[in-house]
């Protein structure tokens, strides 16, 4: 073999290495290319599926809002109704009439201000304690004060702790290692029962209330329960305690 054909067969080994590189190199950047392009595809796969979630989701939430605010619609359209009816009765009715509807006010008046036995759905939220001592009784008081203003300000209707009814002027405090409501002694585990709307009364704890708790419990120990119930029995306030809370109290127009 001379030398010109051991240059030829030099030339075709380097052209064929040459060759072998570049395919080596285009294979490796299409499967790079590749890669990227089944790593997008991927996130893309998991973020529309992410995204349907939370549209379900959120429909689902619109739904169940679309339906409790039509309730309150027509909670509202009916008490326009009976407005007018009553309305009605003590400009044109007879006397029997309008005794009969001032009374209804008056039981009405009653059940608002929290003086009759009621029942209805709602939620049970139950507290209890691994340890209930000064410290621990004594710190949850303003949280439990707090969970009452946030259920009053959300759908509830009627509220008690572990069964002493909870009226405008009930106190919440704590005496050493247990709760005085409405002058009573209450001792943990701590009952409140709270009719309304469940979904409603749930969602006004979630944002800031149930948070705290949890909070607590991690360091003191226990346990934040909460649970939907139908029907849920709530005891009234005795009147005669009522006169003994507003017998300070006087009329304007009667004192002049």
């Amino acid at each position: 073999m001379d030398d010109e054909e051991l240059l030829k067969e030099k030339l075709i080994k380097k052209k064929v290495l040459k060759a072998k590189v570049v395919r080596n190199i285009a294979l490796t950047v299409i499967c790079i290319a590749l890669g990227v392009i089944v790593s997008f595809e991927y996130k893309s796969i998991v973020q529309q599926k992410e995204n349907e979630q939370k549209s379900a989701s959120t429909l689902t939430e619109a739904q169940d809002r679309i339906i409790e605010l039509s309730a309150e619609a027509e909670a509202l359209r009916q008490s326009k109704e009976e407005a007018e009816k009553k309305l009605e009765i003590l400009d044109n009715g007879t006397n029997e009439e309008k005794i009969e509807k001032l009374q209804e006010e008056n039981d009405l008046l009653k059940k608002f201000a929290g003086l009759t036995d009621v029942y209805g759905q709602g939620i049970v939220i139950t507290l209890n304690y691994a340890d209930a001592n000064d410290v621990s009784v004594s710190i949850s008081a303003s949280l439990i004060q707090s969970l009452i203003n946030e259920l009053k300000a959300s759908s509830a209707q009627a509220i008690s702790i572990n069964g002493e009814r909870v009226l405008a002027m009930t106190e919440v405090r704590a005496v050493n290692n247990y709760l005085a409501v409405n002058g009573i002694s209450l001792y943990a585990p701590y009952t409140i029962s709270v009719i309304g709307s469940p979904t409603s009364l749930e969602s006004s704890l979630g944002v800031s209330i149930k948070p705290k708790f949890d909070s607590f419990f991690s360091t003191y120990g226990g346990s934040f329960e909460v649970k939907y119930e139908n029907n849920i029995q709530i005891s009234g306030y005795s009147e005669e305690l009522v006169e003994n809370k507003t017998n300070m109290m006087f009329d304007v127009k009667k004192s002049n």
